[in-house]
């Protein structure tokens, strides 16, 4: 008989707005926008990373 071991993470606790600061933070730091580009709401809303 074998003994499974169960690992329990800690629940990351944050705010609709903090995840899309995150989001928008990460795309900008990884040059997804070009210097000058505008950012409109309807453009930016789809693409924000989620944490699963």
């Amino acid at each position: 008989m074998t003994t499974a071991t169960l690992t329990i993470l800690p629940v990351r606790h944050e705010t609709v707005q903090s995840r899309v600061y995150d989001g928008l933070r990460q795309m900008l730091m990884s040059a997804r926008f070009l210097p000058g580009q505008a950012l409109r709401i309807n453009n930016l809303a789809q693409p924000i990373p989620r944490p699963i």
